[in-house]
């Protein structure tokens, strides 16, 4: 009965607590149920289109013998053969696009089967029907219905010539996601990429593919070491492969991508985290100054006889309803914005976009929510009730601050000493009010912003800044697995305005300590060399000499100075002993679906002498100043105008090397930002309530003021000083703290990326930040001053 009463007197203000509670939460409940989405996101992909174990690629063919004896394998529960086909567009012909084609029904719709998102799967007999992938979709403008018209390249070229190779044209039925699109991990998958059923390789035959392969579904149980040991014996055996026999665990590129989507995940996370922190606070003291309100009543239910046992009891059942109501508030807000999750790469892999319900958070979170709003009422409402029977409420509720008349001794208008005053009392009995907590959260609040801006900034620079991802060069040509004319290349190189240095260099491999390495090989050509940026010691100059990535170091335990046995992975020559002369940064450099080098990742040698014969591809540096962009522009843009790679060459020219993992933190950049926001807008309830609930609480001492001749704006003026000083003092304890957090944060986050922790303070954005929320304190008090400043006092005074 005491319990309903309650509710039926204040159901309004414990409905505005319900709502503050259900706001606060849904942020929580969504964003950790977007973490856990899209972690689970690219695995839950490969299970829905049945992702492959092992991709198998044979130094020349494998057919007719090696995939049907793959099949036969003990382990093996299908394999599904693929042919490559090299083409371009009529109208296009320097545009290479892949076009990958099963020989049967079994890739693309019994394995590795591409995620619809637009139109429909292909018909397998029908030669002239293909799916686009996404990259080939953006790139070449396409959506189902599109006709392209395409030059199918012979065996022996890498671009198809028109006069001599046939002419298609093609039907996309659909737009699909493969497993290259969610996160491309080496530079052949960021190329175009359509598939086609057996239709199409029957029509074509083997006079016009590129390379074969075979993706192999193990049964469970199935060990893929095993698999991929019987698999080289089996080649090794068999002419028609060319001796070998290429073997790639698909769980590493899972692994791969996995790693790629983690720091979207650990965002939400991290969001969550915080987010859960700063509401924690901001519900506590509006639960705790609902609670507080009732001290009054809860003498009187004393004096009529209920034990202090029950009479919390009542109270807390209110606190556990409104709690209540609050969960399915959140729980129904965090459902309906469900379909925003997950984020990044995760929502390209995500099978089922739209509402999602993970009874698992939810359910978890709305026994929390009851359970810590309860039990976070519960001291409060201990306190608001007398331990005797007809003991009045506990007038020592509240601290009464001295700061006011130090205030006006001091000098300040009578305005600001009693702003300052009452940010700082918490007053007596029912007109108590929660300022500590208050300010602890809104203290939360900014430092988690000052926190987030400070690592955001940081994560900033280091995504547009080449330099610090490895990158001391302007542009890269690139030709991959082809030789490029380095000579005609350096004779133009010394022609062109702006162009002070450029090094030659070579893809490969290193054996390192039963490691394998993805290596560039450089050579200084003009100007100084140009290698990865340095974090430790110097470059590799010399063929007996080795640059590594920090994390590469670490991986074969070795330090800067020591000598290690390095061999070359594409051979089976003898090691050589090298001595470790520096630890770099490595930007992106790698060949088609190998491995790339990556931030601390990489391994840098030398030439003993000046040869150009093998480099495949060139770095170049322009002369900084103001024409650096134009010049970097122009000379970017005459490489491929001059085809200086070779007309018969696929030559890649870029102005950003980004490493994969540069690549996976531009998309969280902004997450910082958005978080900053989201905790701007909690601090901003917790602002508005405090400041409505002391003004309702105090309003007899502000009949008090204005009897005694406050004005209005001097009434204004007070509330004015009370929001303002409160947000000074969340300010002054929040930012230090941040900065704090922040800057330990990228130290950590650098440390397991193996570059040097550098990290700058955003000073003039927390000070722009600091000036803004001053601004809004002041304007959120001027509708709630001018509504007290208009009371009358006398009636005040006569009711209180």
């Amino acid at each position: 009965m005491c319990a309903r009463s309650e509710l039926r007197e204040r159901w309004l203000s414990w409905g505005a607590a319900a709502l503050v509670l259900g706001l606060a939460a849904a942020v929580v409940l969504t964003t950790a149920a977007g973490a856990r989405r899209t972690s689970s996101a690219y695995s839950r992909y490969l299970a829905a289109g049945h992702g492959a174990d092992v991709l198998v690629s044979p130094n020349a063919t494998g057919f007719p013998h090696l995939y049907p004896a793959l099949a036969r394998t003990r382990g093996v529960a299908l394999v599904a053969p693929v042919i490559g086909y090299g083409g371009a567009l009529i109208g296009r012909p320097r545009t290479p696009v892949l076009i990958q084609a099963g020989t049967d029904r079994a890739f693309g719709f019994r394995v590795e089967r591409p995620k619809i998102t637009a139109g429909r799967m292909l018909a397998p007999r029908r030669p002239d029907e293909v799916v686009a992938d996404l990259t080939a979709a953006r790139e070449l403008h396409l959506h189902p219905g599109s006709r392209l018209h395409m030059v199918i390249a012979g065996r022996d070229e890498e671009l198809p010539d028109r006069a001599h190779d046939p002419v298609v044209t093609l039907l996309v039925v659909g737009i699909g996601v493969t497993r290259d699109n969610v996160v491309p991990d080496n530079a052949l998958a960021s190329a175009p990429t359509l598939f086609a059923g057996p239709g199409f390789s029957h029509r074509f035959g083997p006079r016009f593919y590129a390379f074969d392969g075979a993706e192999v579904d193990l049964r469970p149980g199935a060990s893929t070491a095993a698999f991929s040991a019987r698999a080289q014996r089996i080649a090794r055996g068999l002419s028609e492969t060319g001796g070998g026999l290429f073997v790639a665990d698909e769980a590493e590129q899972a692994s791969k991508v996995q790693h790629a989507i983690r720091p979207q995940a650990v965002a939400l996370g991290a969001f969550a985290l915080l987010a859960a922190v700063t509401a924690i606070f901001a519900v506590g003291q509006v639960v705790s100054r609902q609670v507080a309100a009732s001290a009054d009543d809860n003498a009187k239910l004393r004096a009529l006889g209920m034990t202090r046992r029950q009479v919390v009891r009542a109270r807390l059942m209110v606190v556990g309803i409104a709690a209540t109501v609050g969960a399915l508030v959140a729980i129904g807000l965090s459902v309906g914005a469900s379909s925003w999750m997950p984020i990044g790469p995760a929502r390209i892999a995500e099978p089922h976009p739209g509402v999602d319900w993970d009874w698992l958070v939810l359910g978890g979170g709305f026994v929390a929510i009851v359970a810590l709003t309860v039990a976070g009422a519960a001291w409060p409402a201990w306190r608001a009730t007398p331990t005797e029977s007809g003991q009045l409420a506990d007038a020592r509720t509240g601290r009464r601050s001295h700061v006011a008349g130090s205030a006006l001794r001091a000098g300040l208008p009578a305005s600001a000493a009693m702003g300052i005053g009452q940010a700082l009392d918490t007053g007596r009995a029912r007109r108590s009010v929660p300022l500590r907590s208050a300010i602890a959260g809104l203290a939360i609040a900014v430092a988690a912003i000052s926190g987030a801006l400070t690592f955001g900034t940081n994560l900033g620079d280091l995504v547009h800044t080449p330099r610090r991802y490895g990158q001391t060069w302007d542009i890269t040509a690139d030709a991959q697995f082809s030789p490029i004319p380095s000579r005609r290349i350096d004779r133009r190189l010394r022609r062109e305005p702006g162009a002070v240095a450029w090094t030659f260099g070579m893809h490969g491999d290193l054996e390192i300590d039963h490691h394998r390495v993805s290596s560039v090989e450089l050579v200084r050509r003009q100007g100084e060399l140009l290698a990865p940026t340095g974090v430790e010691g110097r470059a590799a100059r010399t063929a007996h000499e080795v640059a590594l990535g920090s994390k590469t170091l670490d991986a074969i335990h070795a330090h800067v100075g020591d000598r290690i046995a390095v061999a070359s992975a594409d051979s089976r020559s003898h090691p050589r002993r090298m001595r470790v002369v520096g630890s770099s940064v490595f930007p992106f450099f790698g060949q088609g679906s190998f491995t790339p080098t990556g931030l601390g990742i990489g391994a840098q040698t030398g030439r003993s002498s000046t040869r150009l014969a093998g480099a495949t591809f060139v770095l170049i540096r322009v002369a900084p100043g103001a024409g650096h962009d134009a010049s970097v522009a122009r000379i970017a843009h005459d490489l491929v105008r001059s085809d200086l790679c070779g007309l018969d060459n696929q030559c890649q020219v870029t102005t950003t090397s980004r490493p994969v993992d540069i690549l996976n933190y531009a998309r969280v950049q902004t997450t910082p930002v958005v978080l900053a926001v989201v905790l701007a807008f909690l601090a901003f309830l917790v602002l508005s309530y405090l400041l409505i609930t002391s003004l309702r609480s105090r309003r007899h001492d502000f009949a008090i003021y204005k009897t005694l001749g406050f004005t209005r704006r001097q009434v204004s003026s007070t509330v004015a000083w009370q929001a303002t000083t409160i947000t000074a003092l969340a300010l002054l304890i929040g930012i230090p703290v941040g900065i704090v957090a922040g800057r330990l944060a990228w130290v950590a986050f650098t440390t397991t990326l193996g570059i040097p922790p550098d990290a700058t303070v955003p000073a003039a954005s927390l000070v722009i930040i600091a000036a803004v929320a001053l601004l809004l304190a002041n304007a959120l008090a001027a509708v709630p001053g001018r509504a007290v400043g208009r009371e009358e006092p006398a009636s005040l005074l006569r009711t209180d």
